[in-house]
């Protein structure tokens, strides 16, 4: 709950600088100048840099999707198998999975809150 609240901390503080308003034409044109008055070895450390930075952030994004994605897919088949050890533990009946039932006391024996009977 630490990070939440830190979170909407952040937002929170921020909300004026997003809502105020930003001269676009004067920023623009400002920057202008500044990349005029520099020589021509400044423009070009300044264009690798961007470059670079520009590099490291696709990968940072490829990266991000890669666990996104994992992390989607770990969940749906979790999701997904998770009802089949839990429908069989119910009806001893019918049992097509005995796993359910036979390997309960050896779980819980192994995570220390139920001793194997």
């Amino acid at each position: 709950m630490a990070v939440f609240a830190l979170a909407q901390n952040a937002v929170n503080s921020s909300a004026g600088v997003i809502g105020g308003s930003l001269d676009m034409n004067l920023a623009l044109a400002d920057l202008q100048t500044q990349l005029m008055a520099m020589e021509w070895y400044e423009l070009l450390g300044l264009y690798l840099e961007s470059a670079i930075v520009n590099l490291v952030m696709q990968a940072i994004s490829v990266c991000v999707f890669i666990v996104v994605y994992g992390r989607m897919i770990e969940i749906y088949l979790t999701v997904s198998v998770a009802p089949i050890p839990f429908s069989t533990m119910a009806n001893r009946e019918r049992l097509i999975y005995k796993g359910g039932q036979a390997n309960t006391p050896n779980i819980l024996s192994a995570n220390g809150s139920f001793a194997t009977v």
